[in-house]
């Protein structure tokens, strides 16, 4: 049952959490969702292009904003969604992502544990939702739930 509205708060089961729209890693007080495998190498493999030249060769007077990296916190967080150990300095966790890699592919598959892990989340995430929904419905008086879906009591 899909839901256009979230009643119930995040369900978690470690450090991972669900909240009716995102599947996220918590880091302290920062949430993550899972970056897809593709930019995530590029990042893990970014490499600084110099700076920009003219047609004459020399250094151009307006440069591209400079590459800013992600932080610490969210390199831990991929590392946690790759099913890989939560690594706390962010060059570790960037070594060991990139290691991660298929060489040939380039490309990072997500444990069937966490993937299925993901699915209970989001069951009892919906599970939750739909208990808080009935709550909230039989709390709320007829007059005011039409109001709200945008029609009024003397329409029907």
């Amino acid at each position: 049952m899909s839901w256009s509205r979230n009643y119930a708060p995040p369900v978690s089961h470690d450090s991972f959490c669900y909240d009716g729209r995102s599947f996220y890693v918590r880091v302290g007080e920062h949430r993550h969702p899972r970056a897809d495998p593709g930019s995530l190498y590029r990042l893990l493999t970014y490499t600084d292009p110099g700076p920009l030249l003219t047609k004459a060769g020399k250094i151009a007077k307006r440069q591209p904003a400079p590459h800013k990296d992600s932080p610490w916190h969210f390199y831990q967080a991929q590392c946690v969604h790759y099913g890989l150990p939560a690594y706390t300095r962010k060059s570790a966790a960037k070594r060991h992502l990139l290691a991660a890699f298929d060489a040939a592919s380039k490309t990072l598959s997500v444990p069937t544990y966490i993937l299925a892990l993901e699915q209970v989340l989001k069951d009892e995430y919906n599970e939750a939702n739909e208990v808080a929904w009935k709550k909230v419905e039989g709390e709320q008086k007829p007059e005011e739930m039409n109001a709200r879906r945008g029609m009024s009591a003397v329409r029907r």
